[in-house]
Parts: structure tokens; C-alpha cells; sequence
């Protein structure tokens, strides 16, 4: 089938539906979604296109230079890209791991060729007239298609039809006239996949334990030891009588319902936030406006009492002047009849005249000296009142924001597919479980919820103390919880941040990760409560936690890579473990861990991969490793034997992995439990205690024959 060239962007009017079946002329056409011929990255028709496991699908030249441009940003975040063979889906995100690919200019070969839409890209530019004939077309000639060839997949001109017919080599193709070839679109039926490692073999047989399509030559290379090879046309008949396609469509029409409402929730949610904001905004002009009003209103009164005190001051210094400048008349007065007389009066009046001067200065000094006494300077002081001083020096914000989260109310994301695969992956496992013979029975349900705490329980971390006592982490509430062995809360201590996972060091001891603080807080456990001991400060944020024979075993996550931290009781880093010997990241989102007693195995619930990768250790900080799939990993727990109990989350279910990780178990099923988190295991009373995501209820399991 010939490549699409001169591609130009596809009509904008696409309509999502589903298959339907329409008649028009005579002719029949299957419609269909077109955008999955819709290139992700350049948004035209696809050429040549691959499709990566997440079934995204980009033009072939498209996806090679995206990949360029994905290496270059993680060489610009110092991150160690030789070493690194991941490769981030341009659309979903999903982290695709290229462990076949040598080196990043041959990580596009990893993603095949997808022939089946390049037929279906034919087919659509047919129907819409877009498509020349392929020989011409090759050859730089635009020339209109008359004929299909079916065994080349190739449209043809009149010439080139005849032309074919007439080669030894497609003598005897199956050449149909355009017409004709538009009648069948069910032609596409017939085509199938080649085999990527047989040139010139298709893919025309089924592998039902390996669930992989091969050709002749992959079965006697790769399962000539498999008995349960059938063809493909037996696989699909299967398939539809148990109505797969059916099973699928219905899962994939959940899936979309469950996410298009989620993106409807979050739309919602965020138009609640705008308008939280808009009203916090407004909350906070209103508080401005009223001390503005509170500050005018007092400044007002404060301008007031001023201009009382400063009119009743200026009355008074008016008064004294008045009296000074008629004393002054008077005095003046006295002191011109005193010149005039001492000049020209008799000695009779001379005389006459001083003595009554002599009279009046004793009555200008009383009088004088009453007012002098009297007289006072002042100056106006203010003193502010201590709420202002207060506001001026202390108040250093007019409020705090803060952020409260609680569970959305979404129901979960629907778990089909997961459940199916682990029965049939039980099914098939012909291996023994040391716990085959046990079930659990729930023993206990009971709430660690404090009456007096605003925010809803989420515990993050679980443990049993050697006595029987329990220990959780409530990260929403900032506290870690001691209960006795009757479930009864005995104390709870609280810290400054959230902590996230704890780990019993000794009987009296227990270490809690502070991711935000990137510390480690050591607690002394008495009879009654929790009291501080070593705080260790780490590299890293640190999540899930675990110690063993002298050493904790941490996760930290939100650096890059993402890695395994070994610290001594001093918090003094150990070792970091990363990546494997090929070079490749070896976790994505871990957290949470466990060990068995000796530390020479190490589990890492990853969250993000959905695994649980377990290391073995070869030499001192040297590891193997393996990984199982369970899809939702959370917290991780070991019981006397070995076995591992892994919470699946969004599964709302408990597994327990054989200590070989050759068999998966559903242990405690949906129906007995939601969202679980956190995990501990009782080695004295074999009692398993799980935390739920979504309520603050926490449940005890009895393991029993």
C-alpha cells in the first residue's frame, strides 16, 4: 500500500459516533470515527503511521522528531538520558519503557508500522476522492484512480490497471474497479497482519498462554512447547462467542462515561474555585474597605478632639494677651505722665504724681505677677492606641489561606479488566501458594477519627508494636495514633507537616517519614503515649518507609530518577538505587516498602507502573530484580511465611503474591473493603489491619484455615 503523500489537514467538521451502516445509490458505506487517522502531533492525515502501546498513533516523521525533542528536554533537566530508556506518550503521558532499543535514535523502530489504518487512510481518501493512482503517483504524476488492486493494496489509473494485468508477477492480482471496490469495504477483513519478524508471513495463528499472534515460523522458533496454539479465525470466532467485542466496547464505553465525568466534575469544581476566589477577593476588598472605614471614622474623632483642645488652648493664650497688652497701656501711660511731670509739673505735683505712680506699680506687679504665674507652655501629644500599634508592628498578613482537601465524591474508575486478567493469570499458574489453604475473616471495624478534628482521617501508614499495640499515621490530621491491642485510642502526638509512612525500629521505638520537612522523625513509645526522639534530616522527600537489621529503607520519588534511599540510624545516606544494569529507571512513583527480616528482599509498591518490583540483594547495595503487574499498587505487607500482601487501591482489593511471585491471589475482595491504603501484619495473632482512602474506618482481618 503506497504512502500517503502531500497530506493536507483533514475537514474540521468530524462528527464522534459510533459504526454505522448507511445505503445511498447503492452503494454501502461504513462510517467511522476519523479521527483515528488524525496524527496527534501535526493534527493532518497519518503517514506512515506507528502506534505506541497506549495506541496512540503519529506519522512516522512526526514521532521521530517528537522523540528528539523528548530527549533534549531531559538532557536540559540534567537528567541522565543515556542511562534513561523512557519515552513519555505526546498525548496520554504514558510512560513507555524501551528496553530493546539500543540507543534514542533507534527508539522508533520500537513502535511498529500500524498497516491496518494505513489501509483504512487509503479506503477513507478513496471514498473521498483524494486519492491518486499509486504507480503514478510514485513517479510524479497525478493521475485519477479507475481500479483497486486487492493483493497490492494499491489504487490504479486505466494504464496502470492494464499494465498490472499484464505483469507475470500480478498476472493473476485481483484487480476491482473503484465502483466495485467501494461496494466491498468488508475487503479489509481479508488483510491480514504481517509478522515484524518473518518478512513476507502473516500473523495467522494465536498463542492462548502467551496471548501473542504468530506466524507459522514464530511457532516453531518461539512455541514449539506450547500446546494451545489455535488459528486466528478460531480465536475470533471464540472471542465473539463469548462476545469480547461486545465486553470490550461496553468496558471502553464505561471507561469513557467515568472519565468524560470526572473532566465534568473537575469543570464544575473549577468553576466552584473561580467563584471561591472571586468571593475570598471580594472578602478580602470588604475587610480593607471596613478598617479604611474603622480608620476614617477614628481618624475623624481624633480631628475632632484636636481641634477642641487646640481652640480651647489658643481661648486662653487670646486671654492672656488681652490682659498683657491693656497692662502694657496702662504701664505706658504711667511711664509718659511720669516724663511729662518730671519735666514740667511743680514740686507739689511732681510729687503727687510719683506717689501715685508709686501706688499703681504696686498694683502692675500683683496683677502681673498673678498672671505670670499662671501662664503655661504646651505642646499637643498623641499616643496610638495599642490596636493600631499593634496592626502597624505585628500584623504582618491580613489573613492565611489554606487549602482543606476530602475525598471527591466520584464514583471509582470502573475495574474489569484488572479482575479478568488476574483470574485468568490464577487460572493458568499451575504453582503453589502457601496461603492457598487460608481465608480471612473480618474481625473488626472501628473509626480513628478523633471527635474533635475538622479534617477527615486519611491514613497513610500502618504498624503493629510487638505487644499487640497499633500504630497509624493520619496524614490529613497531621498526627500519628496509638491504639491498644483492643482497638481503643490510647494517645496521638502531632507535628507540623503531614506525615506519611512508620516503621517499628524496637518494641518502645517507631521512625515516621515528614516528607516536606525531608526528615525522619524517631518516637519513643511508652505505655501511654509517643515523646520525641532523633530527628534525622534526608536528601530527599521521603515517603514509604521500612527498617531492617539496622538500616531504613526509604522512597523518594519527587526527585529525578526516582530511587530507592538506604540511610544508617543516623540518617547518613547509605546507598541510592535507581536504576537497573541496562541503564533504565527502575521505579516511576514508588511508595510504599517493605523487606523481610534480613533485608535481602526488598518489595517497592510502584503507583504509577501499577507494580511491585521486587530487589534481591547480590552483593552489599547490589541488586536483582524482578517485577509483577497488579495494576493500583499500594501499601505492602510480609507475614511470617513470606507471602506479600499488596493493597490494590482503585481495584478495592487485597492480593497476596507466593514468596517466588509465581502466584496471584484476591485475598480480600471489593465487597469487604474500599480503597484500601495502608497495610500492617501481626506476626503474633496473624491479623491483617487495612486503612480505606475514603473513610476514616479502619479494618482488621483474622487469617484462619
Amino acid at each position: 500500500m503506497s504512502n500517503t503523500k502531500g497530506r493536507d489537514s483533514p475537514s474540521k467538521s468530524f462528527v464522534r459516533s459510533k459504526t454505522v451502516i448507511m445505503e445511498k445509490s447503492n452503494v454501502i458505506h461504513r462510517k467511522f470515527d476519523e479521527t483515528v487517522l488524525i496524527c496527534g502531533i501535526c493534527s493532518k492525515w497519518l503517514n506512515t503511521p506507528r502506534t505506541l502501546p497506549c495506541l496512540h498513533s503519529y506519522c512516522e516523521n512526526c514521532l521521530a522528531t517528537n522523540i528528539n525533542e523528548f530527549i533534549t528536554r531531559k538532557s536540559e533537566k540534567k537528567d541522565d538520558s543515556k542511562k534513561s530508556r523512557e519515552y513519555e506518550c505526546h498525548q496520554c503521558k504514558k510512560i513507555i519503557q524501551l528496553k530493546s532499543a539500543p540507543t534514542p535514535n533507534k527508539w522508533i523502530e520500537a513502535f511498529p508500522v500500524n498497516h491496518f489504518l494505513m489501509d483504512l487512510l487509503d479506503i477513507e481518501l478513496l471514498r473521498r476522492g483524494e486519492k491518486t493512482c499509486g504507480p503514478c503517483s510514485r513517479n510524479g504524476d497525478t493521475t485519477a484512480i479507475l481500479s483497486w488492486c486487492k493483493e497490492c493494496r494499491d489504487g490504479l489509473c486505466q494504464n496502470c490497471a492494464k499494465v498490472h494485468k499484464g505483469m507475470r508477477i500480478s498476472m493473476d492480482h485481483t484487480v476491482l474497479l473503484k465502483e466495485e471496490f467501494m461496494k466491498e469495504m468488508e475487503l479489509l477483513k481479508d488483510l491480514q497482519e504481517e509478522c515484524n519478524k518473518h518478512t513476507g508471513k502473516t500473523l495467522d495463528l494465536f498463542c492462548v498462554l502467551d496471548k501473542e499472534l504468530c506466524c507459522p515460523n514464530c511457532i516453531a522458533e518461539e512455541h514449539r512447547r506450547c500446546d494451545r496454539v489455535i488459528s486466528i479465525s478460531d480465536a475470533v470466532k471464540k472471542s465473539k462467542l463469548e462476545k469480547e467485542p461486545e465486553f470490550l466496547n461496553k468496558t471502553l464505553e464505561q471507561y469513557e462515561n467515568n472519565i468524560d465525568g470526572m473532566i465534568g466534575d473537575r469543570s464544575n469544581h473549577l468553576m466552584y474555585l473561580e467563584e471561591e476566589k472571586t468571593r475570598l477577593l471580594e472578602n478580602f476588598a470588604s475587610i480593607r474597605i471596613n478598617i479604611i472605614n474603622i480608620l476614617d471614622k477614628l481618624e475623624k474623632n481624633l480631628k475632632r478632639d484636636i481641634s477642641q483642645i487646640h481652640n480651647a488652648e489658643v481661648k486662653k493664650l487670646q486671654i492672656e494677651m488681652d490682659i498683657s497688652k491693656r497692662m502694657l497701656s496702662a504701664v505706658s501711660n504711667a511711664h509718659k505722665l511720669m516724663n511729662v511731670a518730671e519735666v514740667h509739673a511743680s514740686d507739689s505735683r511732681l510729687l503727687h504724681m510719683m506717689e501715685s505712680i508709686r501706688t499703681q506699680c504696686i498694683w502692675y506687679e500683683d496683677a502681673m505677677g498673678k498672671l505670670r504665674s499662671q501662664v503655661q507652655d504646651c505642646q499637643y501629644l498623641f499616643e496610638v492606641g495599642h490596636a493600631i500599634e499593634v496592626m502597624q508592628t505585628k500584623v504582618k498578613e491580613m489573613g492565611k489561606i489554606s487549602v482543606r482537601y476530602s475525598p471527591s465524591k466520584l464514583p471509582p474508575f470502573p475495574n474489569v479488566i484488572s479482575v479478568e486478567q488476574n483470574n485468568t493469570h490464577s487460572n493458568l499458574n499451575k504453582s503453589t501458594l502457601s496461603l492457598r489453604g487460608k481465608r480471612s475473616e473480618m474481625v473488626k471495624t472501628f473509626s480513628a477519627h478523633e471527635h474533635d478534628e475538622v479534617n477527615d482521617s486519611w491514613f497513610t501508614g500502618a504498624a503493629f508494636l510487638s505487644d499487640g499495640r497499633l500504630v497509624l499515621v493520619d496524614r490529613q490530621n497531621r498526627k500519628v495514633k496509638l491504639f491498644a491491642k483492643n482497638y481503643r485510642q490510647l494517645n496521638s502526638i502531632k507535628f507540623n507537616s503531614k506525615p506519611w509512612d512508620v516503621t517499628t525500629i524496637s518494641p518502645s521505638e517507631i521512625a515516621v517519614t515528614l516528607p516536606e520537612e525531608r526528615a525522619i522523625q524517631i518516637l519513643n513509645v511508652s505505655d501511654i503515649g509517643f515523646s520525641l526522639g532523633d530527628y534525622l534530616i534526608t536528601s530527599e522527600a521521603c515517603y514509604g518507609l521500612t527498617y531492617v537489621r539496622g538500616k531504613f529503607f526509604t522512597l523518594a520519588y519527587d526527585g529525578l530518577p526516582p530511587s530507592l534511599k538506604i540511610l544508617d540510624t543516623d540518617g547518613k545516606e547509605l546507598a541510592s538505587v535507581a536504576y537497573d544494569d541496562d541503564g533504565s529507571q527502575l521505579f516511576s512513583r514508588p511508595i510504599y516498602i517493605t523487606a523481610n527480616g534480613k533485608g535481602t528482599m526488598i518489595y517497592v509498591a510502584d503507583e504509577r507502573r501499577g507494580s511491585v518490583t521486587t530487589l534481591i540483594e547480590t552483593a552489599e547495595h547490589c541488586y536483582s530484580y524482578s517485577s509483577v503487574d497488579l495494576g493500583h499498587a499500594a501499601g505492602l505487607a510480609l507475614d511470617n511465611e513470606e507471602n506479600l500482601y499488596v493493597c490494590r487501591n482503585h481495584a478495592k482489593s487485597v492480593q497476596v503474591v507466593s514468596p517466588e511471585g509465581d502466584r496471584v491471589k484476591t485475598l480480600i475482595s471489593h465487597d469487604m473493603i474500599s480503597y484500601p491504603r495502608a497495610i500492617a501484619f501481626d506476626v503474633n495473632d496473624e491479623r491483617l489491619l487495612i486503612t480505606q482512602g475514603d473513610k476514616s474506618e479502619v479494618k482488621v482481618f483474622q487469617l484462619v484455615l
